[in-house]
């Protein structure tokens, strides 16, 4: 049951309504950054964060992204370092023959 109130609204005016997403907002100013649908729609809500107000959908995109660009990231350091690994054994083998 406790996970059920977890994925409604908490605003009473709006009890019962699935969350659609959050307030990615670090500044907002509103109490909870979950958000249903009427919560979006309110005018008293989210007033000054209405365009970062994602659904999850948009969230777990992000979150995939993200994910991508630190794996590029991290390809991009390790090649170098594992090219110049290579060169350095390829110069020591030049001084061993």
């Amino acid at each position: 049951m406790k996970q059920q109130n977890l994925l409604t609204c908490q605003d009473i005016a709006h009890e019962g309504e699935v969350i659609q997403g959050f307030c990615l907002n670090l500044e907002c100013q509103d109490s909870r950054s979950q958000f249903c649908l009427q919560c979006g729609f309110d005018p008293k809500k989210h007033t000054n964060c209405k365009k970062d107000l994602k659904g999850f959908g948009q969230i777990q995109s992000f979150i995939t992204k993200f994910n991508q660009y630190i794996l590029d990231l991290t390809i991009q350091l390790i090649n170098p370092i594992h090219q110049s690994k290579q060169n350095m054994k390829n110069s020591q083998n030049n001084w061993i023959i």
